[in-house]
């Protein structure tokens, strides 16, 4: 799961991939393709969904592919004679949230209306039963559900090679077009790629506080930048290298240990508690402060024991013969009494 490159350029066979967040390195560049293709076979079993790649991030045509990871370049540009800077960014929907988009497809006349958080990275997430309602209103008056969009930012700096001289002759005359992508017909081989994430940006320089960003940016990590030495070979053998664990575990389980040791890797590489309640199983998210000026949240818990009233009062002439309130409407004949006590 690495951007597509443009045209004119191709991995070296000793190319070699640095991901700055975890301090990862992949060498090879056959070594690289097979982990591009485990990352995307992973991702695409997490999030149920293809994989969409689109170089030009600029295409608002949404009709067959709003529902799935894109995975777009924003822009590809050389910063230098032997530098291509490349940005570019995954979206997808977090597994959590699939029920939203099931609720879209549920109820007639509803669409989806996708929406990225990431500038919200610098607030604390508060839990309000305001915007729960208003969500639902809006969704009600318009027909549009706003599902949240994950969004991973990153930048890829990637140094290459210009295969020929030809290229160079263009440079030293001053050649205009010398430094747009495709312009050459010969190769440029890119030799390392430096790979930054805006989340891992912000959470190393304490700029995080929004725990929905780092949990995303944590799931990338797990899911779309597992090193190749925590995969096991198809013939059984382990290939961890790295991990300074020689205590001769089995093949048969050891894919199991190895993806618990790289999430408990990935854990202790970021300080992932710099962000409230990141770490905490018991964290409870804070409330909003218009929810607890309003006391929201027991006009809240009243409006939903009254939806339940109604909902059984409705349901109950189907279950018990007739309505929760009011007098009986509904006399046991003595058949059925009898059955009822043996008779």
């Amino acid at each position: 799961m690495l951007p597509t490159l443009p045209p004119s350029y191709e991995y070296d066979d000793s190319v070699v991939f640095f991901q700055r967040a975890t301090g990862t390195r992949i060498q090879g560049r056959k070594e690289l393709e097979c982990s591009i293709q485990r990352w995307d076979t992973d991702f695409k079993e997490e999030v149920d969904g293809e994989i969409i790649r689109n170089i030009n991030s600029n295409d608002d045509n949404n009709n067959d592919i709003k529902w799935q990871p894109r995975f777009e370049t924003s822009s590809a540009t050389t910063t230098s004679p032997t530098t291509l800077l490349v940005r570019w960014n995954l979206t997808y929907v977090d597994p959590s949230i699939q029920w939203m988009v099931a609720l879209v497809d549920a109820v007639p006349g509803w669409t989806a209306d996708f929406s990225t958080y990431n500038d919200k990275v610098s607030e604390e997430r508060r839990f309000s039963y305001s915007a729960l309602g208003k969500l639902f209103a809006r969704a009600l008056s318009t027909g549009k559900l706003r599902v949240p969009l994950a969004c991973i930012e990153g930048v890829s700096t990637c140094e290459f090679v210009q295969d020929g001289v030809g290229n160079k002759n263009k440079c030293e005359n001053g050649n205009e077009n010398e430094n747009k992508l495709g312009s050459n017909s010969s190769k440029r081989r890119i030799r390392s790629i430096a790979e930054d994430l805006a989340y891992a940006q912000d959470l190393n320089r304490g700029a995080m506080a929004n725990r929905v960003c780092a949990r995303d940016l944590q799931f990338f990590l797990e899911i779309a930048r597992k090193p190749p030495e925590f995969y096991h070979e198809t013939n059984g053998v382990n290939t961890k290298t790295n991990n300074n664990n020689n205590d001769g575990a089995s093949s048969a389980n050891g894919n199991n240990q190895d993806e618990l040791y790289w999430e408990d890797r990935v854990t202790y590489l970021l300080p992932w508690r710099s962000v409230p309640g990141m770490m905490d199983p018991m964290y409870i998210e804070a409330q909003a402060e218009e929810d607890i000026a309003a006391n929201l949240p027991l006009l809240f818990g009243a409006f939903s024991f009254g939806l339940v009233l109604v909902f059984g009062n409705w349901i109950a002439p189907n279950l018990i013969g007739q309505s929760l309130f009011g007098g009986a409407t509904y006399i046991v004949p003595p058949s059925e009494l009898n059955e009822i006590i043996g008779y």
